[in-house]
């Protein structure tokens, strides 16, 4: 509309106005013309526009009874003669000839400039225009039959099926409704809708009626409606539904808390450490009554989004449709109009939605992302296991009957930040007489210190804390140690160390896009782990990092925040942290496996397969050097989608070569391990996408190489792991 209204004002401009004498014999001071008359719109170019848009300060024409006239477009003036007879009108003057007709009081100036442009104005205290008689004909509700564009032709019913539900009603006093992407409310009048959408932005939008057709050109977007003998949607004028204040069935299902995870595909360079990350996220969707309403989404830590959405009735299913229509990702980058379109009827599963979107920064990096919901409270029985949130088993199963609010307090859980302020920041003293959901150790009789000790990834991590002003828990974000007097004190920004361990070490660096002021400090020593130091401002907290490596295939994270660790109990708790096996090697049992040259123990749990000799004469022949065992396996097919160790002898008749890193994507070399009394060197890295590890040794004459495949489908071993270890512990050749 501004582009339409700068050409007009362009063209009207180009023209300068002079002054001009004369009189005329037209002196009937009763005749219709003479007086005032009040621009009220501009047409051009097949789009009419209120004139207020045309002209800041309007447009007006003055006829006086001496045959003059003084003409005022936008403030600027100009003067001359004008003629009338029979409604027609002319004017002229020195540089100006413009013509026009008068009825009904309504006067127009007609294809002024030679460009198309018509003024049309009323006499002043007349309201002619408003007044004038509508084309009772239009009156309808109009839904969408096709859209053509660029030769290309899509069904009324295509659109409905994808969740857009576009129509036109034209009602008999004047009122006019326009759904496209929006609402927009407005009048009617002789092939003009004069609309203006719910953000405010107005615009007329000239329609032609053929019969039962209603056609708009929507800039070279055809759209053709045609009339239907449905009942239109009870939306008014103002935009506001019958009932307001009370939510549909539908509406209702879209609004309340959700649960689920959300994983990235297709990642750039810059974010290769999310690539095959899954995490838990929350989601809490307001709705209104007129179906406009507000996503907010995040996961541990921090926000991922806030979203306008607009919700349809019209969907795959019968829970209809949502689209965005602008939002936000956590850093401000914005999400636009239709970026989102969620459609729960697309997907098999009840109660359950996927919001599919790509995040794109300013150096054009970035990600896809899926996000998978479920309203908080239901089970995810009817999804199977690799299609489940990370902390499902662990955390949800425990606390889903909980409000979502309370569940998330009570491990010390983030809140959206545009939530936080509407929540209780703090959990609520429980019911007198109520034991703790989750006690913290108790001090001895004694009063001595507390031994906390948990688990995590196979390794047992345990800390000496103070007798009092200290608890542990173990949530589904790490180990964590409170300064606090119990854990029914926790509160979102307690004084804490937190530990995490963790196969993949860029994790801990998931986030550092976020951090502020990070400084490198003096490495520390804990639990025996030598880890590199850092400090930084995140989610409102100062923290201090320690990171290393428990051994080849496990990192381990330390974060402190509000808590001195220079010296005093801080110190002491830090320095009293201690990790190990969570089974000593010698507690394994099994089966000794032996493929003819060389043997191993295969652990309970796990199961052999045997390796063919693809250079022996006969088919299926065993290959003697190699042994082949699958943690969790049960069936022939396990062997592929299961983690598991190769074991391949070198003896005199064949040749070792080291194997070299070119063949991992990510590729690191492993510290040096001795085990079984032996010292393994090894290299680890991505190959196709699931992480694997090469590890060999010698003895004596002897060689072995172990290919182990750390990571499948969710399912994880660690060159840390009892059972690992025991069958690199158990190796024997003759």
């Amino acid at each position: 509309m501004k582009k339409i209204s700068s050409i007009i004002l362009a063209f009207i401009m180009l023209v300068s106005f002079t002054a001009c004498g004369g009189k005329s014999s037209d002196g009937d001071s009763d005749a219709p013309h003479l007086g005032m008359w009040n621009a009220v719109a501009a047409s051009m170019m097949d789009m009419t526009l209120d004139i207020s848009e045309v002209y800041d300060e309007g447009a007006s024409l003055e006829m006086k009874d001496s045959g003059k006239f003084k003409l005022v477009l936008d403030g600027e003036k100009a003067y001359g003669k004008f003629t009338y007879e029979d409604g027609l009108l002319n004017l002229s003057g020195d540089g100006l000839d413009l013509s026009g007709t008068i009825e009904n009081d309504i006067l127009t100036l007609t294809n002024m400039l030679d460009m198309g442009l018509d003024l049309i104005f009323e006499k002043e205290g007349s309201n002619a225009y408003a007044n004038l008689p509508k084309t009772s004909g239009d009156t309808g509700y109009y839904v969408l039959d096709q859209a053509t564009e660029d030769g290309e032709t899509m069904t009324g019913d295509e659109f409905r099926e994808m969740g857009f539900d576009y129509y036109v009603l034209l009602n008999e006093d004047g009122t006019a409704v326009c759904q496209t992407d929006d609402i927009a409310t407005g009048t009617w009048d002789k092939g003009v809708m004069k609309l203006r959408s719910e953000g405010g932005d107005t615009a007329n939008i000239e329609y032609e009626i053929n019969g039962d057709e209603l056609t708009i050109d929507w800039g070279g977007l055809i759209m053709i409606y045609v009339r239907s003998s449905g009942t239109p949607p009870t939306l008014t004028v103002s935009g506001e539904t019958s009932g307001a204040g009370k939510l549909s069935e539908l509406q209702e299902w879209w609004d309340g808390d959700w649960y689920g995870y959300w994983e990235p595909h297709s990642v750039t360079d810059d974010y290769n450490h999310l690539d095959e990350g899954r995490w838990d996220c929350y989601a809490t969707i307001k709705m209104n009554p007129d179906n406009t309403g507000v996503i907010y989404l995040w996961e541990d830590g921090e926000d991922f989004a806030t979203v306008d959405i607009t919700l349809s009735e019209y969907g795959v299913g019968d829970k209809g449709a949502a689209m965005s229509e602008s939002g936000h990702y956590w850093n401000g980058d914005e999400i636009g109009h239709a970026d989102w379109i969620i459609d729960p009827g697309i997907y098999d599963y009840k109660d359950y939605m996927v919001i599919d979107g790509r995040y794109v920064d300013e150096d054009d990096e970035g990600f896809y992302y899926m996000v998978y919901l479920r309203p908080w409270g239901q089970l995810w029985e009817e999804n199977p296991e690799d299609e489940r949130p990370p902390w499902y088993e662990d955390w949800y199963l425990g606390c889903y009957s909980d409000p979502m609010t309370k569940a998330i307090l009570d491990i010390d859980g983030y809140i959206h930040s545009e939530l936080v302020d509407v929540l209780v920041a703090e959990k609520p003293a429980p019911p007198e007489g109520a034991a703790p959901e989750k006690p913290a150790p108790s001090a001895p009789p004694s009063g001595g210190p507390i031994k906390a000790e948990f688990e995590m990834e196979g390794v047992m991590i345990s800390a000496t804390l103070p007798a009092q002003g200290w608890c542990a828990e173990h949530t589904a974000f790490g180990y964590n140690l409170y300064q606090v007097e119990s854990c029914d004190d926790i509160y979102s920004n307690s004084p804490r160390i937190r530990i995490n361990i963790d196969p993949d070490k860029k994790k801990f660096d998931r986030y550092s896009n976020d951090f502020e002021n990070v400084q490198t400090i003096k490495n520390r020593t804990i639990g025996g782990i030598d880890m590199a130091g850092r400090t930084y401002e995140f989610v409102g907290m100062d923290w201090i990092e320690y990171i290393g490596m428990l051994d080849s295939t496990l990192a381990v994270s330390v974060n402190t925040s509000k808590i001195d660790i220079s010296s005093g109990e801080g110190s002491a708790v830090i320095d009293s942290i201690k990790f190990s096996m969570n089974k000593p090697v010698s507690d394994i049992t099994g089966e000794r496996i032996s493929a003819g040259n060389v043997s191993a123990l295969c652990p309970d749990g796990w199961k052999s397969y045997p390796v063919w000799d693809l250079w022996a004469e006969e088919a299926n022949t065993v290959d003697k050097d190699k042994l082949k065992f699958n943690k969790g396996a049960v069936s022939e097919d396990d062997q592929h989608f299961t983690p598991s160790m190769e074991i391949r002898y070198y003896g005199l008749n064949s040749t070792f070569f080291r194997p070299d890193k070119d063949r991992f994507d990510d590729p690191e070399d492993l510290e040096p391990m001795k085990i079984g009394g032996r010292t393994w060197e090894g290299i680890a890295g991505l190959s196709w996408g699931n992480r694997q590890a090469l590890i060999w040794t010698e003895d004596g004459d002897d060689e072995y190489l172990i290919a182990i495949l750390l990571e499948y489908d969710g399912k994880k071993i660690t060159l840390q792991d009892a059972d690992v270890q025991a069958i690199i512990a158990s190796i024997t050749a003759p």
